[in-house]
């Protein structure tokens, strides 16, 4: 069957849709997508006639000369009913097959109109795998394939399958595009060893939760690929973003990973957990390249950390975030988050907190502070143990706690930037749910 795999076309702001796994968002460059080619892979190497477009360099026509039998591509909450509004002028009559990002939603995206042939929630990769080898064969894969949902119904979700995945075929992208990607994402894991009630992974409803790995053969190989083809033609390197709920979880497989990166290694952003660091680790990661670290520090006191399904204590995450404020990683950044049910008092505790970590020598990492968005499929959305108000997004739905400790954040933020340490703006939607709620 012929399948095109498609990257979407802007918004009508001109701003480009990043939908990955557990990240999305919009940017302003563009992204090579790491979920999409990953599709595409494993499509190919099932037996499919496989072409992959991105619509935020190409225009709609270069689909016609591939005359597919199928289109794929993915779809974010937040922006999802202008972009399939799009997606479905450029398909026609052609089935499209949608990927959900985050999973939870894909009901939503199930019910659009007219609804799309089918959703993937569930292990994207392996539904693309499974395809049936042509288009007549659609109608029955649709009634027994697992992973998804249709007017059929929905199926059970899948096992995860990032360990078993084959290598991404990067020659499935067109030599032209190469020049315009400024940032590459890989994705290395699925799912998250701790339960963090707010996360698309750790604290999904819907999906396995269960954390696995690409081999680090593989990722060095993948890696290893894509950077002549990446890197090459660009005047500077681009940014390569390894997506991962944490990378630093087995020892053996970081060992593995920096010694197959060698003497010159190609730089790399990505994720790793405060509480799993050791001087090894932090020597792996900057063998291997690592040139940005981020950490879902999340919250600065052990009830707050407790009220999020945190599994560590905030004493632990400091000995990490130290660890790192000495690295030669030149980039670290911590991410806080409000609206979780923390009251005056906790926050206030939480200044506390801070002031110690500036005694002990925290100086160069930087924290990001953003509102939890209670996402579909996320524990904290199914119970959330407080009241809830909704600020769309685009038309979207946007969950948030109604209530928020504003003045004692505004008072946490103050510190913050006092220390140097205030890089984001994540105070403003905060402020702004509680004007909404104000009717202001």
């Amino acid at each position: 069957m012929r399948i095109a795999f498609v990257n979407p076309p802007p918004l009508a702001s001109k701003q480009l849709v990043e939908a990955e796994d557990c990240c999305w968002g919009v940017k302003g460059l563009h992204i090579l997508p790491a979920m999409l080619l990953a599709c595409a892979s494993e499509a190919k190497r099932a037996g499919h006639e496989v072409a992959f477009f991105d619509l935020g360099i190409d225009h709609p026509p270069a689909l016609r000369p591939f005359a597919a039998e199928l289109v794929v591509y993915p779809l974010a909450w937040q922006y999802h009913r202008e972009v399939d509004a799009a997606m479905q002028t450029i398909c026609g009559r052609v089935p499209r097959l949608v990927l959900a990002v985050p999973p939870g939603y894909a009901p939503d995206y199930a019910r659009l109109d007219p609804p799309p042939f089918a959703v993937a929630y569930s292990e994207p990769e392996f539904v693309c795998a499974h395809l049936p080898t042509d288009r007549a064969g659609l109608g029955a894969w649709r009634k027994s394939a697992p992973g998804i949902i249709s007017p059929d119904g929905t199926s059970d979700r899948l096992p995860n399958c990032m360990a078993q995945l084959g290598p991404v075929d990067w020659s499935l992208v067109p030599p032209a595009y190469w020049q315009k990607y400024t940032i590459a994402i890989y994705q290395v894991t699925r799912g998250c060893p701790y339960r963090c009630g707010f996360c698309v992974w750790g604290g999904s409803t819907v999906t396995d939760r269960t954390f696995k790995t690409r081999p680090a053969k593989q990722v060095a190989a993948d890696l290893q690929a894509l950077r002549p083809l990446f890197v090459n033609h660009h005047d500077r390197p681009g940014a390569l973003y390894l997506l991962s709920s944490q990378l630093t979880t087995s020892l053996s497989w970081l060992r593995e990973f920096a010694a197959l990166m060698g003497d010159h290694p190609f730089t790399y952003q990505s994720n790793v957990n405060l509480r799993e660091m050791t001087k090894e680790r932090v020597t792996l990661l900057e063998q291997s390249g690592m040139t940005a670290a981020s950490a879902g520090l999340e919250a600065f006191t052990d009830p707050m950390l407790a009220k999020l399904g945190k599994p560590w204590t905030a004493k632990e995450a400091l000995r990490g975030a130290l660890l790192l404020e000495h690295s030669s990683i030149p980039l670290v950044g911590l991410h806080l988050r409000t609206g979780f049910g923390e009251t005056d008092a906790e926050v206030r505790a939480s200044i506390a907190t801070a002031e110690a970590w500036y005694d002990a020598g925290i100086r160069r990492t930087k924290f990001n502070l953003g509102p939890i968005v209670h996402y579909a499929g996320t524990d904290i959305a199914t119970n959330p143990p407080y009241e809830l108000l909704d600020v769309p997004v685009n038309g979207a739905s946007c969950y948030r706690m109604k209530h928020p400790p504003v003045a004692a954040w505004r008072e946490f933020v103050a510190v913050t930037r006092e220390f140097g340490w205030y890089v984001d703006k994540g105070i403003l939607p905060l402020k702004a749910a509680v004007e909404v709620e104000a009717g202001v």
